[in-house]
């Protein structure tokens, strides 16, 4: 695990072997270790280009979708549905809009086709379905229109507005947000909170989704939508989204928010000792179980943390 100077530090090894500063055992150890893991999955008895490889048809099976559809379903959080806004009825026209909103990328991340789920496109995935592409086999095409930036959108065609922001594909250290950094998501994604203060408070109710490999302060977010879902990195199944999104064919839920926050979600830009959580951790709202709150609060745009506020 040695990516970038792996050249460099087989000979450095060797070295520190032969000059004693590595003992060979610690080498013997290491080197046991990882042949016991080998023998112990079948690869000295299989080329793994071969028979422990299976058929790609497998990976694209029905099956294998339907779970991951599921997954979909059992991992978002609903932080916020005031009104019960969610879930919502299959009638009526809806807006879509936010760049993540028909990115295959968004919802996959890193470490899908690229590492850093980088250069590539939606047309990558052609058996993925987006959320766009989702609420449209629900809705039908003719009831769905999408814009990216909501610019120049009159919102009152519509009976409700599906906003969704996200984070651009990143894996491990690339996408750290580092000290002093701001930990709001609209500190490093501006034109999301622009989106949504275009089709917010227009009398027609908004649901946000945030894609995400973490949580990040969205307080502003929270407080121009009317429901709110962290759906982390949904992956290529969007209409397990849907299937949670939207109600069944009698107006009745057709699948209940189950999952719960496995961390605490920040309230502020820094984790401040004082009121710095807005949501701990095994925190999670359901069709049947519900909660109304207020306007949050929105720190003044502080662009970097203080070294006090850590």
């Amino acid at each position: 695990m040695v990516p970038e100077d792996w050249k460099q530090f087989i000979p450095a090894t060797v070295e520190d072997v032969r000059a004693g500063r590595i003992p060979m055992s610690r080498i013997d150890d290491a080197v046991s270790r990882i042949i016991r893991v080998k023998l112990r999955s079948g690869l000295f008895e299989s080329s793994p280009a071969t028979g422990l490889r299976p058929d790609p048809s497998v990976l694209n099976s029905p099956a294998i979708r339907e779970l991951a559809r599921e997954a979909v379903r059992n991992s978002m959080v609903l932080l916020k549905n005031d009104g019960g806004v969610l879930p919502l009825a299959r009638k009526g026209r809806v807006l879509v809009v936010g760049n993540g909103a028909d990115s295959a990328p968004m919802q996959a991340g890193g470490w899908s086709l690229t590492w850093q789920g980088d250069n590539i496109k939606t047309s990558d995935f052609p058996n993925a379905d987006t959320l766009l592409s989702a609420i449209r086999k629900s809705f039908g095409e003719g009831q769905v229109d999408y814009s990216a930036d909501a610019a120049g959108v009159d919102v009152s065609r519509y009976s409700a507005v599906v906003m969704v922001a996200a984070e651009k594909p990143y894996a491990e250290g690339m996408g750290d947000i580092k000290f002093p950094a701001s930990m709001r998501h609209s500190e490093r994604y501006p034109e999301d909170l622009q989106t949504l203060e275009r089709v917010s408070g227009k009398g027609v109710p908004v649901v946000t989704v945030l894609y995400s490999g973490r949580p990040v302060a969205v307080n502003d977010l929270l407080n121009r939508s009317d429901a709110f879902v962290a759906a982390w990195l949904p992956g290529t199944e969007a209409l397990g989204m849907t299937d949670v999104l939207l109600a069944a064919a009698d107006g009745a839920p057709a699948h209940d928010f189950t999952a719960k926050l496995p961390f605490d979600w920040p309230g502020t830009d820094c984790l401040l000792q004082q009121a710095g959580i807005q949501f701990a951790r095994g925190y999670g709202l359901s069709y049947k179980r519900s909660r109304h709150f207020g306007r949050l609060p929105e720190p003044g745009r502080v662009g970097a943390c203080s070294a006090d506020s850590r």
